[in-house]
């Protein structure tokens, strides 16, 4: 019988990383290793050059299952390995419930699977400080370590015992493995030795330093906007190297710690040789990083001004479109269209803009853009200058499609 391998996170223990290799790998891992990673395109995409965060095959699953959907069509695709073992990573799968765990047992079988967990726990003073930075970095809080203690225990928890219960699970420490992560899970999937051509050299998902904590907060609680602070941290990651002040635990984090594990506070400090952290950051360093989060800020103000002005040119060229449909192949017709093409810039604006003249029907003006596009030296696919069958192309009905 095949097998369904899931790896199952834990956050925080590493997923990005693994998933990146997965990804790079998915060739190789199927003629060598004989073993299946399926590759919707958008991972693909995601897959090539460096990358701050990666995602796994399996969230689109989970979305399906989330939103009350059927994800069996979807399962039953990632399943058609031509006799191969399949792997299907996520980190949140644990958040499925039950009678989905029982769902994909079912389709998996059907189709000749057997299902296979593995996932890793994280030490949990460590897990604390790693999620911590992580809220930071996604803009969902401004507060201290202190005061943001237990979410990230009380979920591994939560996800340890759902998982445990299901057949076929192997949990892994994370921490005795970080170092060799990528050999630890082949060896878990029945892969030992197995050598990878393409291992990430760079950092995935790398921590913040003490000082990109503070104006970070700093940058959340001014201006509430997660997305604005999800934008400059990327930009941070991605441009500069980790510099600066470890984070660690204050005395008051890691008695907080303590007492959600049920540990006497004083003999785990002893045990661990624990000295409480108290934040001293260099002014050097914190005018350097002032400096860095300065730029990255500006970087993603600009960022969004690009995409504001891109959503309009393409929001004007739709609009002269659906006029040039509505007056018809004349003169003046034409001179809509051509209009409309004038405020498309970019690749993407000329792919969305060909994609959504598509989806109504408009074959002769997808192939206005898509002539354009040439010119300008883009590679887009061609329109398929079909209309659906019995249909005219540029109906009413197709031509005010939402979306």
């Amino acid at each position: 019988m095949k097998k369904l391998y899931i790896h199952a996170g834990f956050p925080k223990t590493g997923s990005s990383f693994l998933q990146l290799l997965f990804a790079r790998n998915a060739a190789y891992m199927a003629s060598e290793l004989d073993l299946h990673y399926p590759m919707p395109a958008k991972l693909e995409e995601r897959a090539e050059g460096d990358r701050s965060t990666m995602l796994g095959n399996g969230l689109a699953i989970e979305r399906l299952f989330k939103g009350g959907n059927d994800a069996a069509e979807l399962l039953a695709s990632y399943l058609d390995t031509g006799g191969r073992d399949c792997l299907i990573s996520h980190e949140g799968w644990a958040h499925l419930k039950p009678e989905h765990h029982e769902g994909v047992r079912h389709i998996a079988a059907k189709q000749g699977f057997e299902v296979h967990h593995i996932a890793y726990r994280r030490e949990p003073f460590e897990l604390e400080i790693s999620a911590y930075l992580q809220s930071v970095k996604q803009g969902k809080t401004d507060d201290t370590l202190e005061n943001n203690i237990g979410g990230a225990l009380r979920q591994q928890a939560r996800f340890e015992a759902r998982l445990s219960a299901l057949p076929n699970t192997r949990i892994l420490d994370y921490n005795a493995h970080k170092n060799d992560l990528a050999a630890s899970f082949f060896a878990a999937i029945e892969r030992p030795g197995a050598r990878l051509p393409d291992i990430p050299a760079e950092r995935i998902n790398r921590s913040l330093s003490g000082e990109e904590c503070l104006f970070l907060s700093q940058l959340t609680k001014r201006y509430s906007d997660p997305k604005l602070t999800r934008s400059v941290a990327i930009t941070l990651i991605g441009n500069h190297a980790f510099s600066g002040t470890q984070v660690t635990h204050t005395g008051r984090s890691f008695r907080k710690v303590c007492d959600i594990l049920g540990l006497d506070a004083e003999a785990e400090a002893v045990r661990q040789n624990f000295v409480p952290h108290t934040p001293d950051f260099d002014a050097e360093t914190l005018l350097e990083t002032s400096v860095n989060v300065q730029q990255a800020l500006c970087d993603a103000m600009l960022a969004q001004k690009q995409e504001a002005d891109a959503r309009e040119r393409e929001l004007s060229a739709q609009v002269l479109f659906l006029q040039a449909a509505l007056s018809g192949a004349g003169a003046r017709g034409r001179a809509q269209a051509e209009k409309a093409c004038a405020f498309l810039e970019s690749e993407q604006e000329h792919a969305a803009t060909l994609a959504w003249l598509e989806r109504r029907e408009l074959p002769e003006l997808a192939a206005a853009v898509q002539a354009q596009a040439v010119q300008k030296g883009f590679d887009l696919p061609a329109p398929t200058g079909k209309a659906p069958t019995g249909k005219k192309p540029g109906g009413l009905k197709a031509l005010f499609r939402r979306g």
